[in-house]
């Protein structure tokens, strides 16, 4: 079966060990950081192999003297822009103040990429951060989840589609850099 009748015969799991997934979410406390590491592994035990956090990269390099938090911001900008697929992961126990300024990034500087972007939310959410979401209800695809073992399915529903889409930018791509 080549890449085209993969993608028409329901059989993408062929490619998606090519999909560039990007997880976005808060590194505190541990418990959350904790919980997105924990996702990330289940993505790539289902076969996205390309599923990465922002901190897993050292593309794009930190330049020599370069202010840390400064690196942070715009490596994180590189990879909003970059990546296949961007999954914003909203835990209730999380410090959100840095994703929530990548997520204000992402909608407000990148619309054409938005239909890129999955934002998954815990229940019990800021109502900022929830008034914020409901402001683009058709173009970011999103969904409230409780527990780890509800995100996981989800994630599995909304990653399925992906490869059709980006069929034309993944056809000729190698797999995602280990570094």
């Amino acid at each position: 079966m080549n890449f085209i009748e993969s993608l028409t015969s329901d059989r993408s799991d062929l490619v998606k060990d090519r999909l560039q997934i990007v997880i976005f979410g808060a590194y505190k406390p541990p418990e959350a950081k904790k919980r997105l590491v924990d996702f990330k592994k289940f993505l790539q035990s289902q076969g996205y192999t390309g599923a990465r956090l922002v901190e897993d990269f050292s593309i794009p390099a930190r330049k020599e003297g370069e202010d840390i938090s400064v690196y942070f911001w715009q490596k994180c900008q590189y990879w909003l822009q970059t990546a296949d697929v961007v999954i914003f992961v909203f835990f209730k126990e999380g410090k959100l103040e840095g994703m929530t300024s990548e997520f204000s990034h992402f909608v407000d500087n990148l619309k054409d990429r938005m239909w890129r972007g999955i934002v998954f939310a815990e229940p019990k959410m800021s109502h900022m951060i929830l008034g914020r979401l409901r402001l683009f209800p058709t173009e970011l695809k999103q969904d409230n989840f409780s527990g780890d073992d509800h995100l996981q399915s989800l994630s599995l529903g909304y990653l399925i589609d992906y490869p059709k889409k980006l069929f034309f930018d993944i056809r000729n791509r190698s797999p995602f850099p280990t570094t």
